[in-house]
C-alpha cells in the first residue's frame, strides 16, 4: 500500500520590527528633564489659586465684623435696646444687602431685617453655640440651595448677653472667584505648552540608528 504524499505547505515567518529604541529614549529623557519645571509651575498657580481666593473669602466677611462689634458693644451695656423688626426685609435669595438679625440669651429672635421665602431665618444653633465658646463665628451659611451667604455671629455678655448676626451674599465673591480660577488655568496652560515648546529640538525627532554603510561587489575580470 502507497502512502500518498502530503503537500508541501510554504510557512513565511516574517520578522518582527524592532522599536527604535534610539528615538524612544530620546523621548522620554526630553519629557524627564521638563517634569520638575511642569511640577514647579503648576504648585505655583495652586498657591497663587488658593492665596487670592482666601483673601476674597476672608475680604466678604469685613463689613459683617465691623458691624457686629459695634452693635454688641451697645446692647451689652445696654446703652441701646434693638429697634422693632421692620416690615419690609431683605430677601436673602435675591437681595445682596447685608442683613442683621440679634437673638437674646436664650436664643430668641429681639429683631431681624432679613427674610428667607417670606418668613425669618432660621440660624443653626451650632452656629450661636461656636461664637459663645469663642466669642465670635465667621461662617459660610447656606440657607437653601443657592443662597450662600458670609456670616459672622458675634456674643456678647454684659449688662445684657444675646449674639449679633451679620451677612451678605457671596454671590458677588464668588463670580470673582471663578474668573480667578479661568485666568490662572488659562496662565497655567500657557505655562506648560511653553515649557514644551522650549524644550524641543528638531534634531530629537531624527532617528539615532546608524546609516548602513552600501557594500559594493567588484566582479573578478579573468
Amino acid at each position: 500500500m502507497k502512502i500518498p504524499k502530503l503537500p508541501k505547505v510554504n510557512v513565511n515567518f516574517k520578522k518582527p520590527k524592532m522599536p527604535n529604541v534610539g528615538l524612544q529614549s530620546v523621548i522620554l529623557k526630553k519629557y524627564t528633564n521638563i517634569i520638575p519645571l511642569i511640577g514647579v509651575s503648576t504648585l505655583l498657580c495652586g498657591i497663587i489659586f488658593v492665596a487670592v481666593w482666601q483673601n476674597y473669602r476672608q475680604g466678604a466677611n469685613d463689613p459683617q465684623i465691623q458691624n457686629v462689634n459695634a452693635i454688641a458693644d451697645a446692647l451689652k451695656e445696654n446703652k441701646d435696646n434693638p429697634p422693632e423688626s421692620p416690615t419690609e426685609r431683605i430677601d436673602l435669595s435675591s437681595n445682596p444687602s447685608e442683613f442683621t438679625i440679634v437673638y437674646d440669651s436664650n436664643k430668641k429672635m429681639i429683631y431681624s431685617n432679613a427674610a428667607l421665602d417670606g418668613k425669618d431665618p432660621v440660624i443653626p444653633e451650632g452656629f450661636l453655640d461656636t461664637a459663645k465658646k469663642k466669642g465670635e463665628n465667621r461662617v459660610t451659611w447656606q440657607p437653601k440651595k443657592g443662597v450662600r451667604l458670609a456670616t459672622v455671629v458675634k456674643y456678647y455678655n454684659g449688662s445684657a448677653s444675646g449674639y449679633v448676626i451679620a451677612g451678605k451674599s457671596l454671590k458677588e465673591t464668588e463670580n470673582r472667584i471663578k474668573s480667578l480660577a479661568l485666568i490662572i488655568g488659562a496662565g497655567w496652560l500657557a505655562t506648560i505648552a511653553f515649557i514644551i515648546l522650549s524644550s524641543a529640538n528638531p534634531n530629537d525627532t531624527k532617528s539615532t540608528t546608524r546609516p548602513r554603510k552600501s557594500v559594493t561587489i567588484k566582479k573578478e575580470i579573468k
